[in-house]
């Protein structure tokens, strides 16, 4: 296994951002960095989900996933009640709270 996918599995994290892999890769060119991370996707050593956001695996996290795409931003009070117990209405939506409204389905 390549060295720098090495570095990644590393991690406890299943959702890595363009700026969290500039930093494990210790990578400042941004040219170099796309280079790079075009070359794993295409070797399926890494996973593009949406823009600037890739999965080491198809087994990611989808929590994560959600808090990813917009930062800051957090798990919203109803995709925590649900979970709990508190709300019996069964979705698999994973509500996030941020600064910018938006809906997206990610496969």
């Amino acid at each position: 296994m390549d060295s720098l996918i090495a570095k990644l599995y590393q991690s406890p994290k299943t959702i890595l951002s363009n700026k969290d892999l500039a930093l494990v890769w210790q990578e400042n060119n941004e040219e170099s960095l796309y280079a790079k991370t075009a070359y794993y996707v295409k070797q399926k050593a890494l996973f593009r989900l949406t823009r600037g956001v890739f999965a080491k695996n198809k087994d990611y996290n989808p929590k994560e996933l959600a808090t990813s795409i917009y930062t800051p931003s957090y798990i919203s009070f109803e995709t925590v009640l649900r979970e709990a117990g508190v709300i019996f209405q069964h979705y698999d939506t994973i509500f996030v709270v941020s600064k910018w409204p938006k809906t997206m389905t990610i496969d």
